[in-house]
């Protein structure tokens, strides 16, 4: 089909290309995460007496001067952690943690804003609705909600149980028994292969003139840019219990790398046990861009699952219903590779109609989400400046993927760790410790430039 294997597509260049995805995944077999590589030392290390971890905790919201100043945090036992059951429902006396220079808010583009707007931060309307006295009109809090949208198709293949981590899901391999043995299915997590690719002239034509005006708009000459991501996961995501027990099962990932479409997430009362107002907002774009841009993705990936030496079928539950007769039709088993090498699979308008229903009926989340909070002037619905402070209040800081104004056409793990670095060198600086590294020696406590957690300022650090 043209498209070649890259060593490397997370080159911020390269694209209409695959790659054996690259993996944090240590000699030991383990996965690494944010919180055991920058926290857990810390905390086992003995050196920093004044960082306090609480979890079980819910944060209520920050607590604010008539200054507007932010002084403190207003939290409560998460109730799932309560000893009876009964308290579950049960009102709790909130417990309160103070802080004198700064608080950074860091719960997620999902938690943040609903922390803002508990705490009077966000659009008046909103916070008149769940009784929450307004202290600071902004109406970019919990606005602009934005994610990767997903969909996923299945594949029959000829591959062996131990080729997939399919007997992780389905219980015929015991995890006990595989963590004793040290297995090293247990070292991935079967995001084994992925691409990066962009359609042709005479693709973007077909998709019709609005498509063709976003894509000269805002892809076109940003080469850099893919319009989707494709991913080959070497398992089966969905209920084991409906699938048939003659192969191996494998999805296929597609996700909009620059999605359109925005959502939002808003308190709708003042308690935390009140469920938000949360709309994804997929495809729900302008024109459909985004839904286009899936149906265009669905054919290009069956093209390429039909030509692989694992082709063996298609779940048929998990593509599109075509109308009987089409060429499109789902082909449940085979023998190996189904393809002719001139010509691509023939779609019809009906067929497009079947493709559209699925992709509408599958959509879902990749654990995006973000820019809930942006960093923008708060006449274009920002939340924070530059400096990651919030408009209008003093001291209190955001620390997460929230503030990020676009989406970025990758996975956002890596994006959350630079905003996390970057925003720690910010705090360091305006607290005045950004030349405190390497001051002290030996046995006296070092006042680490690249920890603001290990500081001694009295700072709340907010989390989920």
């Amino acid at each position: 089909m043209g498209y070649h294997e890259l060593k490397d597509i997370q080159n911020l260049r390269d694209n209409n290309a695959t790659e054996r995805w690259l993996k944090y995944v240590g000699p030991n077999g383990r996965r690494q995460d944010a919180a055991h590589r920058f926290l857990h030392p810390k905390l086992q290390s003995g050196k920093f007496p004044n960082l306090h971890v609480v979890v079980e905790k819910q944060v209520i919201r920050v607590l604010l001067d008539e200054d507007k100043k932010a002084v403190g945090v207003e939290y409560q036992t998460n109730p799932r952690f309560l000893a009876n059951p009964e308290f579950m429902t049960a009102k709790q006396t909130p417990r309160s943690v103070k802080a004198r220079k700064m608080v950074v808010c860091s719960a997620g583009a999902n938690g943040t804003p609903l922390i803002l707007e508990r705490s009077g931060i966000g659009n008046p309307e909103i916070l008149k609705r769940a009784g929450v006295p307004v202290v600071e009109d902004l109406p970019g809090v919990g606005h602009d909600y934005q994610d990767h949208h997903l969909t996923l198709y299945a594949y029959r293949t000829n591959l062996s149980p131990r080729d997939t981590i399919n007997g992780f899901s389905d219980g015929r391999m015991d995890v006990a028994e595989a963590i004793r043995n040290t297995d090293e299915l247990l070292g991935t997590n079967a995001m084994d292969a992925s691409g990066k690719f962009r359609p042709t002239e005479a693709e973007v034509d077909a998709l019709g003139p609005e498509f063709r005006a976003a894509w000269d708009r805002d892809f076109k000459n940003a080469t850099d840019r893919p319009l989707m991501i494709i991913a080959l996961y070497l398992c089966y995501y969905g209920d084991h219990s409906m699938l048939p027990d003659d192969s191996q099962y494998v999805s296929m990932a597609n996700w909009t790398a620059y999605p359109y479409s925005r959502g939002h997430i808003h308190i709708t009362g003042k308690d935390v046990s009140d469920a938000p107002d949360f709309d994804v907002g997929y495809l729900k774009d302008e024109n459909e861009i985004d839904l286009k841009k899936h149906i265009w993705a669905y054919k290009l990936q069956r093209d390429m699952w039909r030509r692989m030496n694992i082709f063996r079928g298609e779940l048929a539950s998990t593509h599109p219903k075509f109308p009987k007769g089409s060429k499109a039709a789902v082909i449940e088993k085979a023998d190996g590779p189904v393809f002719d090498k001139d010509q691509r699979i023939e779609y019809t308008a009906e067929d497009d109609k079947a493709i559209e229903q699925k992709i509408r009926e599958i959509v879902s989340t990749t654990w995006h989400s973000l820019g809930t909070c942006k960093i923008a002037p708060r006449e274009k619905k920002g939340v924070v400046t530059p400096e990651l402070s919030v408009h209008g209040i003093k001291n209190l800081k955001l620390a997460d993927l929230g503030v990020v104004p676009e989406n970025v056409g990758a996975n956002t793990g890596n994006t959350a760790f630079v905003v996390g670095e970057k925003a720690a060198s910010i705090f360091i600086k305006e607290l005045g410790l950004d030349g405190a590294q390497g001051k002290a020696e030996g046995g006296e406590q070092s006042k680490r430039a690249d920890s603001p957690m290990g500081q001694e300022s009295q700072d709340v650090v907010v989390g989920q």
